[in-house]
């Protein structure tokens, strides 16, 4: 929230891997997953899945340290 002076737990989220590259989040305080539904503007909500389907998983590269 804009008006926040901290992180909350509601921000907060679990890195979840699920292959080399891809992952997911989970919300503790919901326990859904979250995703990005195009059907919602594309915005970012963690309230639909209790187990993360392809458009809950992001990928992810470990690129070394920036140069």
């Amino acid at each position: 929230a804009a008006w926040a002076t901290s992180i909350g737990g509601w921000e907060q989220f679990q890195w979840v891997g699920l292959t080399p590259t891809t992952m997911a989040l989970k919300s503790p305080a919901t326990g859904y997953y979250v995703t990005a539904d195009l059907n919602n503007g594309g915005q970012l909500t963690a309230d639909h899945a209790q187990s993360p389907l392809w458009w809950e998983t992001f990928t992810w590269s470990d690129l070394g340290p920036a140069q």
